[in-house]
């Protein structure tokens, strides 16, 4: 570039007047905005309000005591059965509480429903004093249709005839509500005990395997186990039940617990399932499998086969409405019963994880009779004290 082309840009630019600093603008002033009034219910601003000038005013005492209560939400372990649920059953109360609930799966269908929520409010009730009515207000009929997802209803009603002398009307129709409360009784605690082979009453095993053992496909004769539809950690309300008189075919040395009447074989993880009730047989029913959990194996709505229902070895019916009733409360009522931790590795701190889970006195209980019966069984069978798993569990009780 030349010089003189540079001399008329430096004296152009010299002759332009100096840029100005562009002026910010004063800052605008802020409105203040007054809170709007709270609720007549409540004593702090609605937090769906825009403003932003108004502060959180904490309830007063009175207010705090009038609000509802709400329970801390229960554990996972303790929320895994409710989680499930698609079925919700509420009894009749103002505001309705929540009874329990059902996961649903094939073959439940509306008459089971009846019959399984009978269990949970008391079958001492007049089956014709109540019903269930769904959330659109419909009666549900008692019939086979499956059942529907959705919340369900305990609708009650009585008639009661009185008469009013003074005002000579004859007798007058008064409609009274039947109370509906959710029964105390609670399921048994149970789980699965992994304990060798060696420990288990041979006999047993030996009697159930050769009843089933058709029944089976011969490929998985290695997979099964011999299982309990009473559970042995229990064996001391046995006769208070009323089970010993149901069994034709004794025990080993009279202990009808340990009959074969009391047993059944399944696939090891099946057996797991039974035990800890995630499925159970309807008598009533035709022998039919209910489901109460989801059912990967693809047997809800299953039937016992006739060979098993016709031999005189099988457990009697009142065993398995026991185990049925079991698996109502077990999975229905309330929240649910919880699951309990099954696998324990060698060496692990049993104890410490049993006590630091759910219902821990109730489960070292069981724990600790299963182990007892197991013993007095080889005791009887001359095998004396046995090696088991376990034994830190023992140590430290």
């Amino acid at each position: 570039m030349s010089n003189d082309t540079t001399r008329r840009r430096s004296r152009r630019l010299a002759d332009q007047p100096p840029s100005r600093t562009p002026e910010l603008a004063p800052p605008r002033r802020r409105r203040r905005i007054e809170p709007s009034a709270p609720p007549a219910s409540f004593s702090h601003r609605d937090t769906s309000s825009t403003d932003v000038g108004s502060e959180f005013i904490p309830p007063t005492e009175e207010e705090s005591a009038s609000l509802p209560q709400v329970p801390p939400p229960p554990g996972p372990r303790l929320r895994a059965r409710a989680a499930l649920r698609d079925v919700h059953i509420f009894d009749n109360q103002t505001p309705p509480v929540e009874i329990g609930g059902l996961h649903i799966t094939r073959g439940i269908s509306n008459q089971l429903l009846y019959d399984m929520t009978r269990i949970l409010i008391g079958e001492d009730i007049p089956v014709d004093s109540w019903r269930l009515q769904d959330q659109a207000h419909q009666r549900v009929p008692q019939d086979n249709n499956p059942v529907l997802p959705g919340n369900y209803y305990i609708i009650s009603s009585g008639e009661q005839i009185f008469e009013i002398p003074e005002q000579g009307a004859g007798d007058t129709h008064r409609i009274y509500l039947v109370p509906i409360r959710v029964i105390e009784e609670d399921a048994l605690t149970r789980t699965v005990s992994k304990l060798p082979m060696s420990t288990r009453h041979q006999a047993f095993n030996d009697a159930v395997r050769q009843r089933d053992q058709g029944r089976h496909p011969r490929r998985h004769m290695g997979q099964l186990s011999s299982g309990t539809c009473f559970p042995l950690a229990y064996s001391g309300i046995w006769n208070l039940l009323g089970f010993n008189r149901h069994i034709t075919i004794p025990g080993l040395a009279g202990d009808n617990i340990n009959s074969v009447q009391n047993g059944i074989l399944l696939r090891d993880h099946m057996h797991t399932l039974f035990d800890t009730y995630a499925f159970s047989i309807s008598v009533k029913y035709g022998y039919k499998v209910i489901c109460f959990r989801r059912d990967k194996d693809n047997i809800a709505g299953t039937y016992l086969s006739p060979s098993f229902i016709t031999d005189p070895r099988r457990s009697p019916d009142e065993l398995l409405n026991w185990h049925f009733r079991q698996a109502v409360l077990t999975n229905m009522k309330g929240i649910g019963e919880p699951f309990f931790e099954n696998d324990f590795p060698p060496g692990s701190d049993m104890v410490g994880q049993i006590l630091r889970g759910p219902k821990p006195r109730e489960r070292m209980e069981f724990e600790l009779f299963m182990r007892l019966s197991h013993l007095m069984d080889n005791n009887r069978n001359g095998q004396g004290n046995v090696e088991r798993d376990g034994r830190d569990f023992e140590a430290k009780r």
